[in-house]
């Protein structure tokens, strides 16, 4: 190529290159052939010049984007694992499941090896792992049973510590049982205190002659520390709105507990009250019904007494007359033949004989009528000490004797079983003796008719006993009678309820008998039967 087809690229005449500024001059004289070549070196000097420095600055220019990619690419990175994050923080409540998931995203997305994050005990300024990340069960084992007590420029002056500057030897200590080459240690800050610290990083360097830790890293870390502070702050605030709402709860159960029992009391008090006044009713029922009985059988009575009063009256003076007239005879009787004597000796024995028998039965009937009348006097009675034997024995007797007055036939075998110890207790002999003779005229009853059914191969038979025991006395009488059916019994004390044949019981006898012992008394009552067996009550008095 010669210089004239360089010529475009000769400087204007009398213009040169200053080297030092690759400007050319202000003025330039030219001299020929020679000084063109020269020239031309001068401007291929020049543009080689201006190339170099454009392919630096180009060369600095690819390093510089490459670098703001990375970072730019760090920090998508770093928003993509916050709202991961945020994400898995709206699912748990639990410190430790959101440190564990930390933990793995953070060696995930972030490319780090191992992750631990480490929560002050509240107990002592130490503190121990609540979750890690890429390490073996084994090491996992070891990591639980840490407690690590970290440099006072983390927990007090809350600065992050890193390998990427130098560390302390305090620091090695510290951090040196993670088993971490590479690491960054960020503390996690709630209300100005370190409650945990995040630490992360890896084993070895990702590119040679790169940082195993970039910057960009701590920046990111750093973020999620402040997220996990928020975590933390949030779940703390929680706790303590549980801690008060369980305390409120406390609380309200505390007064519904207090008002619970206050109405259980007075629910207690008016059911005592309304079963007082039940017993009340009952027994008014009671004495109402005995006192209308009452006066009925002391009409009965009375209207018996007075002819039983004439019958024992004129049998008493009829004996006596009878004596006067034998004096009479016997003065006399001499005249009569021996014959005639022993008709009329015969007769005087006959008439003495049935007017005693008379005088027998009228004393005899008498004292049943007594025994009506003293059963049904006006009111129930009030209660009194009396002897509980003595009233049992007279009661049967009564009970027998109206028995027999019906069939004069009727024998019963009748044991008395009876303890001495029981003594005298607080009753109403009145009402007591009607119990005994009630369920005794049912047993009188119950024989009879198992008499008529078995003829000749029975023996009726009832056993009376009374035992004292703890605080109670207990009265069985118990017969071989016909019994109760089964599905009867639980039915017996109800009033109008009868086992007899219509017309042959009222079903008062038992109720009223339950009302007086029950009611009247605050004892108990029972009844065991079997049918063509036997009927046992028993009657539990207190002392």
């Amino acid at each position: 190529m010669s210089a004239g087809e360089l010529s475009f690229l000769r400087p204007e005449p009398g213009r040169r290159l200053n080297e030092q500024t690759n400007k050319l001059p202000e003025a330039a004289t030219p001299f020929g052939e020679i000084d063109d070549i020269v020239e031309l070196r001068r401007m291929a000097a020049y543009f080689r010049d201006v190339a170099d420095k454009n392919g630096a600055r180009l060369l600095v220019a690819e390093t510089s984007a490459s670098k703001n990619r990375q970072r730019l690419e760090q920090k998508i990175r770093g928003f993509s694992l916050l709202a991961r994050l945020t994400s898995d923080a709206s699912a748990t409540e639990e410190p430790p499941v959101m440190a564990r998931i930390l933990a793995g995203h953070l060696n995930s997305m972030l490319n780090m090896n191992r992750t631990v994050v480490l929560m002050r005990d509240p107990q002592s300024v130490r503190f121990n792992v609540l979750s890690s990340a890429g390490y073996a069960d084994a090491d996992r084992e070891r990591l639980a049973s840490l407690s690590l007590d970290l440099p006072k420029h983390v927990t007090a002056e809350h600065r992050a510590v890193s390998t990427r500057e130098r560390l302390e030897d305090e620091d090695r200590r510290a951090f040196g049982p993670l088993d971490i080459r590479y690491f960054m240690a960020i503390p996690v800050l709630v209300d100005d205190h370190v409650m945990a610290v995040i630490v992360t990083g890896r084993m070895r360097e990702q590119r040679p002659f790169s940082p195993p830790l970039e910057e960009s890293n701590l920046e990111t870390v750093s973020a999620i520390s402040g997220f996990f502070g928020a975590y933390l702050a949030r779940h703390l605030l929680i706790e303590r709105d549980r801690e008060q709402n369980r305390d409120r709860i406390a609380e309200v159960e505390r007064l519904v507990t207090e008002r619970t029992a206050e109405i259980e009391r007075q629910r207690g008090l008016l059911d005592e009250s309304l079963r007082k006044l039940h017993e009340t009713q009952q027994q008014l029922i009671m004495r109402e019904k005995l006192a209308s009985l009452g006066q009925l059988t002391a009409g009965v009575a009375h209207e018996i007494q007075n002819p039983l009063n004439f019958i024992n009256n004129f049998s008493e003076l009829s004996s006596e007359l009878v004596g006067e007239i034998r004096e009479i005879i016997d003065e006399t009787i001499e005249k009569l033949d021996v014959e005639t004597r022993k008709e009329v000796g015969y007769l005087f024995v006959m008439l003495r004989s049935n007017l005693d028998k008379i005088t027998l039965h009228g004393k005899r009937a008498d004292s049943i009528v007594r025994n009506m009348l003293q059963h049904s006097r006006g009111d129930a009675g009030d209660a009194q000490t009396c002897d509980l034997n003595t009233l049992l024995t007279e009661s049967v007797d009564f009970a027998y004797h109206a028995a027999r007055a019906q069939d004069p036939q009727f024998n019963v075998a009748i044991t008395r079983d009876l303890d001495a110890t029981v003594g005298e207790i607080n009753l109403v002999p009145q009402q007591i003796s009607r119990v005994f003779v009630n369920l005794l005229s049912n047993a009188f009853y119950a024989l009879k008719k198992r008499r008529l059914a078995l003829e000749n191969d029975y023996q009726p038979t009832i056993s009376i006993s009374s035992r004292r025991l703890e605080g109670v006395v207990e009265i069985c009488l118990r017969d071989n009678g016909i019994g109760i059916p089964a599905d009867m019994c639980a039915n017996i004390f109800i009033p109008f309820f009868t086992t007899k044949p219509t017309g042959e019981g009222t079903g008062l006898g038992l109720s009223l008998s339950y009302d007086i012992i029950v009611n009247g008394h605050g004892g108990n009552i029972e009844v065991e039967s079997r049918e063509n067996q036997f009927t046992k009550f028993r009657i539990c008095l207190p002392l």
